[in-house]
């Protein structure tokens, strides 16, 4: 048995968010990088992603209708939009579910344990029979299921590149009001 020794593991070149408060001999690579800008959600994120969600796959679905000259197809394509934000709304009320039993220490209406669980139960049977008697494009269908996620990584990768910290709203209509210029 040999003894050889490892070379040392490469350093992240990913920017290192710095903690002021803590400063030690390895933080040294730590100190030298750029700390990460991040970008705060409000609370309305997730009702922007669906309004947003829901008009940009009406747009998708009324193109991919056009194009293949096919109303499955478009049917198809909505009924994936529609699962979606099915799906975002039903995530959000578990986490707001969830987050409200832990603060109100009483017994919710019905155990948040088995919201999830019978959730993706009845997501495996809906998607299950309407693959399976032909209801729908399965292609077209997960096009339009991912429009959701699409929209929450362009909506988040706008903001974090831009560095924007308020809403549409907030920097374009509410600084208007404030000047005084009405624009519409």
């Amino acid at each position: 048995m040999s003894k050889t020794s490892l070379p040392a593991p490469p350093s992240s070149s990913f920017p290192v968010a710095s903690s002021p408060k803590k400063t030690t001999a390895s933080s040294t690579t730590a100190s030298r990088a750029k700390p990460l800008r991040v970008v705060a959600l409000d609370l309305d994120f997730l009702v922007r992603v669906a309004r947003t969600s829901l008009w940009f796959g009406a747009l998708l679905t009324i193109l991919a209708g056009l194009v293949t000259r096919s109303w499955f197809i478009g049917f198809s394509f909505a009924v994936g939009v529609a699962l979606g934000v099915a799906l975002l709304h039903s995530q959000t009320w578990f986490v707001q579910s969830l987050a409200r039993s832990k603060t109100n220490k009483q017994a919710a209406r019905f155990p948040v344990w088995l919201l999830l669980p019978l959730k993706y139960l009845a997501l495996l049977v809906f998607v299950g029979l309407i693959i399976h008697f032909n209801w729908v494009n399965a292609i077209a269908f997960v096009a339009g299921a991912s429009v959701v996620q699409f929209v929450i990584v362009a909506k988040t990768v706008g903001r974090m590149t831009t560095g924007n910290r308020a809403s549409i709203y907030q920097s374009y209509v509410e600084n208007h009001v404030a000047k005084g210029r009405n624009d519409r």
